[in-house]
């Protein structure tokens, strides 16, 4: 083989390998604004909150477990809004010219 088919090769694995980063990338988001993970955290939330304020003796356990699961599940549901944002700030950032100048730099040596 010479150097150009070796370079061609060695370029083939590293797209395979982000390809399948890619892949693991996706399932790790899915799971993270899936439904069943929300609902999961704020029903352990409650249950644990409940717990404790039983066990310090408050005096409506089941009623005020709800004030932190239900926060969570507001937080959920109104920081897609600032998500968005910084994403967007974030892209515009990366998408600079002088800062792809530097990413380029930085991978190079």
């Amino acid at each position: 083989m010479n150097d150009m088919e070796d370079r061609i090769e060695a370029m083939e694995r590293e797209l395979a390998a982000i390809r399948e980063r890619n892949v693991r990338v996706e399932a790790d988001k899915a799971w993270e604004t899936s439904p069943v993970r929300i609902v999961s955290i704020v029903v352990t939330t409650y249950l644990i909150a409940a717990v404790v304020l039983s066990a310090i003796g408050n005096d409506s356990p089941s009623r005020n477990a709800l004030i932190p699961a239900l926060g969570y599940l507001l937080s959920t549901l109104s920081l897609g809004f600032v998500r968005n944002t910084v994403k967007q700030i974030t892209l515009k950032h990366f998408q600079h010219p002088s800062r792809k100048m530097k990413i380029r730099q930085n991978r190079n040596q």
